[in-house]
């Protein structure tokens, strides 16, 4: 059921045509704003953001998820962050919820990533695109 679930969300936000609440970035970025947050300001190059995200192959498997009650710190334009996360949560004001669709060039291009378990060859194949249900927590 809960395949089946993600499978029809990334299905849905591939598919997003024109919406009040999506966002179509020059880059090739997709936002769909599913809460507003706090209306404050968005973080700028080089703010500290803490986030929580679940990340989503087109196929509707989860490759990444954080616990409950988990977060992920990091800095926006970090080299070592995927582009397409530091031009998403720029988008976004604290509290926010969304979906980043984020075209491989964006994400982990050609390269992909290995499975560091050995289950798969891959956790993410190369040129993915990638669905993230994320939330924008605080900036620093």
């Amino acid at each position: 059921m809960k395949s089946i679930f993600l499978f029809l969300l990334t299905f849905v936000a591939l598919n997003v045509s024109a919406q009040q609440d999506t966002i179509f970035c020059e880059s090739g970025l997709r936002y769909i704003r599913l809460k507003a947050g706090d209306g404050s300001k968005k973080p700028l190059e080089g703010q500290m953001v803490k986030v929580s995200y679940k990340g989503i192959l087109e196929n509707g498997e989860v490759f990444e998820e954080l616990e409950k009650g988990d977060v992920f710190l990091f800095k926006i334009g970090d080299p070592t962050i995927i582009k397409g996360w530091s031009e998403g949560f720029k988008l976004m004001s604290k509290g926010e919820k969304g979906i980043f669709i984020i075209p491989p060039f964006l994400a982990y291009g050609t390269k992909g990533v290995k499975d560091p378990y050995g289950e798969k060859e891959y956790m993410v194949p190369p040129n993915s695109t990638l669905t993230f249900i994320v939330e924008l927590i605080s900036i620093k």
